[in-house]
C-alpha cells in the first residue's frame, strides 16, 4: 500500500538521504535550474514541502517523494508541484492527497512541469498542458 507522508521540516535531513536520488534525478529529467541541495535547503526553510511517497506494506520503504510549493497569484493561490519522482503509477496514486492539501491551503490550482510525458499520464486525473517550456543552450 502506497502512502505519501508530508515530511516536518526538522524531519528534513533525516529523510533527505532517503529521497535525494529520487530528487536529483528529478531535477536532471525535467533539466530543473535548481540543485537538489537547493530543494533541500528550501524545505529546511519551510518554502517548500517535502513529501515521501512510502510503501508502508514493505517496511516503509521510500518509493519516491513530492516537492510542493504555495504561491499567490492574481488567479489565486497555486500549489506547484516542481518535484514528483518515483514510479509513475506511485506518483498517480498520491495525488488525491496532495490535491487535499491543496485545498487544505486554499490554494485554487494545482501546477506542474516536466517531461511531456507527465501531459498524457496525469490526463486521466484531470490535469491538461497549458504551456511548453523549451530552451537553447548558449555555449
Amino acid at each position: 500500500m502506497i502512502e505519501l507522508v508530508a515530511i516536518p521540516r526538522h524531519m528534513v535531513p533525516t529523510m533527505w538521504q532517503k529521497v535525494q536520488a529520487f530528487v536529483e534525478a528529478a531535477a536532471h529529467r525535467g533539466r530543473s535550474i535548481e540543485s537538489a541541495d537547493e530543494y533541500r535547503d528550501s524545505c529546511r526553510e519551510r518554502k517548500r514541502q517535502l513529501w515521501a511517497i512510502m510503501d508502508i506494506s514493505n517496511d516503509n520503504d521510500v518509493v519516491g517523494c513530492v516537492i510542493t510549493e504555495i504561491y499567490d497569484t492574481t488567479a489565486g493561490r497555486t500549489c506547484a508541484l516542481p518535484i514528483a519522482s518515483g514510479k509513475e503509477h506511485h506518483i498517480a496514486s498520491v495525488l488525491d492527497t496532495i490535491e487535499a492539501w491543496a485545498r487544505e491551503q486554499d490554494c485554487t490550482r494545482l501546477e506542474g512541469c516536466g517531461r511531456l510525458g507527465w501531459s498524457r499520464t496525469l490526463a486521466a486525473f484531470g490535469w491538461k498542458p497549458v504551456s511548453v517550456t523549451i530552451e537553447k543552450e548558449l555555449v
